[in-house]
């Protein structure tokens, strides 16, 4: 598990690296990658999930805290990087996603977070625009 954990942690930084770069589409086939391994779902199918559908199945896999953390990163650097590309829907089903996982780590993790309910505000404030 650790040691996953900080492959996701290396593949988040290789992302922003390439997203910083200007290669918001190897930044995707990255995360494509990461989704594959972790989550046994290719990034199209999670593009086209329900967020209360991938709610339920994250809930489901009975994540630790820092699984979930390393998730809704991955998750919300996804978006930006379709953001970049000017993919709107994409970037914004992968910020409901990232929102999705964010909650769910809330629930999870007891501990209160400045830093996760500023995101958390963030996220929210995103998604609410998108469906206007």
């Amino acid at each position: 598990m650790i040691k996953f954990l900080q492959k996701l942690g290396q593949v988040l930084v290789a992302m922003l690296g390439l997203r910083g770069k200007g290669f918001p589409e190897e930044s995707i086939r990255l995360a494509d990658e990461a989704y594959t391994e972790l989550l046994h779902l290719n990034i199209e199918d999670l593009k086209l999930m329900s967020n209360e559908k991938f709610a339920e199945f994250i809930e489901n896999q009975n994540y630790s805290a820092s699984y979930l953390e390393v998730l809704a990163e991955l998750m919300y650097e996804t978006a930006k990087s379709f953001d970049d590309k000017n993919d709107v829907q994409s970037a914004n089903s992968f910020y409901g996603k990232s929102l999705q996982t964010y909650y769910l780590l809330s629930k999870k993790d007891k501990t209160f977070s400045f830093e996760r309910e500023k995101i958390i505000e963030e996220l929210s404030c995103i998604v609410l625009n998108s469906l206007k």
